[in-house]
Protein backbone atom coordinates (compact mmCIF):
# COMPACT_ATOMS: atom_id res chain seq x y z
CA UNK A 1 0.00 0.00 0.00
CA UNK A 2 3.04 2.27 0.28
CA UNK A 3 3.21 2.79 -3.47
CA UNK A 4 -0.38 4.00 -3.58
CA UNK A 5 -0.99 7.64 -2.79
CA UNK A 6 -4.30 7.43 -0.90
CA UNK A 7 -5.54 10.31 1.19
CA UNK A 8 -7.29 8.30 3.89
CA UNK A 9 -8.63 11.39 5.66
CA UNK A 10 -10.32 12.59 2.49
CA UNK A 11 -11.66 9.10 1.79
CA UNK A 12 -13.05 8.92 5.34
CA UNK A 13 -14.80 12.25 4.83
CA UNK A 14 -16.38 11.07 1.57
CA UNK A 15 -17.54 7.81 3.17
CA UNK A 16 -18.98 9.57 6.22
CA UNK A 17 -20.87 12.10 4.10
CA UNK A 18 -22.29 9.29 1.93
CA UNK A 19 -23.34 7.45 5.09
CA UNK A 20 -25.21 10.52 6.36
CA UNK A 21 -26.86 10.89 2.95
CA UNK A 22 -27.98 7.25 2.86
CA UNK A 23 -29.40 7.42 6.37
CA UNK A 24 -31.38 10.54 5.46
CA UNK A 25 -32.75 8.80 2.36
CA UNK A 26 -33.68 5.82 4.55
CA UNK A 27 -35.73 8.06 6.83
CA UNK A 28 -37.58 9.65 3.90
CA UNK A 29 -38.19 6.39 2.01
CA UNK A 30 -39.58 4.48 4.99
CA UNK A 31 -43.21 5.10 3.96
CA UNK A 32 -42.74 3.74 0.42
CA UNK A 33 -42.33 0.18 1.73
CA UNK A 34 -45.62 0.11 3.59
CA UNK A 35 -48.20 -2.51 2.54
CA UNK A 36 -50.41 -1.64 -0.41
CA UNK A 37 -54.08 -1.06 0.38
CA UNK A 38 -56.28 -3.74 -1.21
CA UNK A 39 -59.61 -1.92 -1.03
CA UNK A 40 -60.96 -1.97 -4.60
CA UNK A 41 -63.48 0.78 -3.88
CA UNK A 42 -60.60 3.10 -3.11
CA UNK A 43 -58.06 2.02 -5.74
CA UNK A 44 -58.60 0.40 -9.13
CA UNK A 45 -57.01 -2.92 -10.06
CA UNK A 46 -54.34 -1.43 -12.34
CA UNK A 47 -53.53 1.34 -9.90
CA UNK A 48 -53.14 -1.25 -7.16
CA UNK A 49 -50.83 -3.31 -9.39
CA UNK A 50 -48.76 -0.21 -10.10
CA UNK A 51 -48.61 0.51 -6.37
CA UNK A 52 -47.48 -3.07 -5.67
CA UNK A 53 -44.78 -2.78 -8.32
CA UNK A 54 -43.59 0.52 -6.85
CA UNK A 55 -43.55 -1.08 -3.40
CA UNK A 56 -41.41 -3.97 -4.69
CA UNK A 57 -39.01 -1.54 -6.32
CA UNK A 58 -38.82 0.49 -3.12
CA UNK A 59 -38.06 -2.63 -1.08
CA UNK A 60 -35.25 -3.61 -3.45
CA UNK A 61 -33.82 -0.09 -3.37
CA UNK A 62 -34.00 -0.18 0.42
CA UNK A 63 -32.19 -3.53 0.49
CA UNK A 64 -29.40 -2.20 -1.73
CA UNK A 65 -29.12 0.97 0.35
CA UNK A 66 -28.70 -1.13 3.52
CA UNK A 67 -25.96 -3.17 1.84
CA UNK A 68 -24.15 0.03 0.86
CA UNK A 69 -24.46 1.36 4.42
CA UNK A 70 -22.96 -1.88 5.75
CA UNK A 71 -20.09 -1.72 3.26
CA UNK A 72 -19.34 1.89 4.20
CA UNK A 73 -19.35 1.01 7.91
CA UNK A 74 -17.00 -1.87 7.19
CA UNK A 75 -14.63 0.39 5.22
CA UNK A 76 -14.64 2.94 8.05
CA UNK A 77 -13.84 0.17 10.55
CA UNK A 78 -10.92 -0.95 8.36
CA UNK A 79 -9.67 2.65 8.22
CA UNK A 80 -9.83 2.83 12.04
CA UNK A 81 -7.96 -0.45 12.47
CA UNK A 82 -5.32 0.41 9.86
CA UNK A 83 -6.31 -2.43 7.55
CA UNK A 84 -7.82 -0.26 4.83
CA UNK A 85 -6.32 -0.94 1.42
CA UNK A 86 -5.48 -4.57 2.09
CA UNK A 87 -7.46 -7.42 0.56
CA UNK A 88 -10.01 -8.73 3.06
CA UNK A 89 -9.68 -12.29 1.72
CA UNK A 90 -5.94 -12.79 1.30
CA UNK A 91 -4.54 -9.83 3.29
Amino acid sequence: MDDLDIDVAQLRQVLESRLVELRAINDVARDSCKPVELDQTCVGRLSRMDAMQMQAMSKETDRRRKIEIQRIKSALNRIDSGDFGYCVTCD
